[in-house]
């Protein structure tokens, strides 16, 4: 036998509630202030007036009384050098020639008696030249005698007309002389003619 089912028991259709989204709240942007910092002038500077009014006031005050004041000179720049020439250094006059030169220790019927390596102190030492002179007349040659560079002794030769004359002068070194004997030949231009030198020992 069938019993009925009792009507309170029915179940009912499910029901469901829609869905509701919340609203998205977005906060409004904020935008932060701009802050800028008010323009400071540098102020003056005030030395260089209190300066010249302390200079103005007291010349100087550690300045003993009667001392003479120093005038400032004011800083000048160096003078710019120019670059020059240097000066061509003199020919020999044409037609004077020193074909031999020669430092000896005695001249023998007008020829050198040796050639000296070395001068000793207190020696005497001869430049014995030989010259050839094709101008017109006689000629002048100097001879200079220089120790360490010092000249002892200028001597003037005179030289003829000549193709091969011969002459000579000397010099007598002193007894504590050490170091070198130089001899330089000149003519009457003051050109070099010729240079010979010797140690002293």
């Amino acid at each position: 036998m069938t019993h009925p089912r009792p009507t309170h028991l029915l179940t009912s259709p499910a029901v469901r509630a829609p869905a509701v989204r919340a609203p998205v709240v977005r906060a409004p942007a904020v935008r932060a202030p701009v802050v800028r910092a008010p323009a400071v002038r540098a102020p003056v500077l005030l030395a260089p007036v209190l300066l010249a009014w302390l200079t103005t006031a007291c010349d100087d005050p550690f300045r003993p009384s009667g001392a003479a004041s120093t005038p400032s000179t004011a800083a000048t720049s160096p003078p710019v050098a120019t670059a020059t020439a240097a000066p061509k250094p003199e020919e020999p006059a044409p037609g004077v020639d020193l074909l031999k030169f020669v430092l000896t220790s005695a001249v023998k019927s007008k020829d050198p008696v040796d050639v000296l390596e070395a001068a000793k102190p207190g020696q005497r030492a001869y430049a014995h030249l030989t010259v050839r002179n094709r101008t017109d007349g006689p000629k002048r040659v100097s001879v200079s005698f220089r120790v360490n560079g010092d000249e002892r002794t200028l001597v003037d030769l005179t030289v003829e007309k000549s193709w091969s004359w011969r002459t000579w002068a000397y010099v007598t070194l002193r007894k504590d002389d050490t170091g070198e004997l130089t001899v330089h030949v000149f003519d009457d231009h003051g050109a070099a003619l010729g240079t010979e030198t010797l140690p002293i020992r």
